[in-house]
């Protein structure tokens, strides 16, 4: 699935939360481009800061002129990824919960919920990279 591929990532960032969920998930969209898929995220500006330091190669983003809540980052998702025709989403958010989930799944059929706090999710694949788990 990578070759050709869309891969649209929403994580979060901030002064509470720091910037861990981008790095991991911008790690996860230079590998995936190496491998031939196109990757974008949709960032607020403490994302952008983020992207912009630490991102290898240009990274696309799709730019929320403000900090979002986790549910008007979902809907914001949702939103480029039927514009964008997203073939996949990554979402590494602490404030996602099961109705997030359910949003983004109805918005593209392959979903990558990345989240170490042990939390149930409805939809999607769930990768929890602590170790053990």
């Amino acid at each position: 699935m990578t070759q050709g591929a869309r891969i649209l990532i929403l994580a979060d960032a901030g002064a509470k939360v720091g910037g861990g969920h981008i790095m991991r998930c911008l790690t996860l969209a230079e590998a995936l481009t190496r491998a031939g898929a196109e990757c974008a995220f949709v960032a607020g500006p403490a994302a952008w800061a983020v992207l912009d330091a630490f991102a290898q190669a240009p990274v696309e983003v799709f730019p929320l002129d403000e900090e979002a809540s986790a549910s008007e980052l979902a809907a914001a998702g949702v939103r480029v990824a039927r514009t964008w025709s997203a073939s996949g989403l990554v979402a590494d958010h602490y404030g996602f919960g099961p109705g997030d989930d359910a949003t983004l799944s109805a918005a593209c059929e392959r979903l990558l919920i990345i989240d170490d706090l042990r939390r149930r999710h409805a939809h999607g694949l769930v990768l929890d990279s602590n170790i053990g788990r």
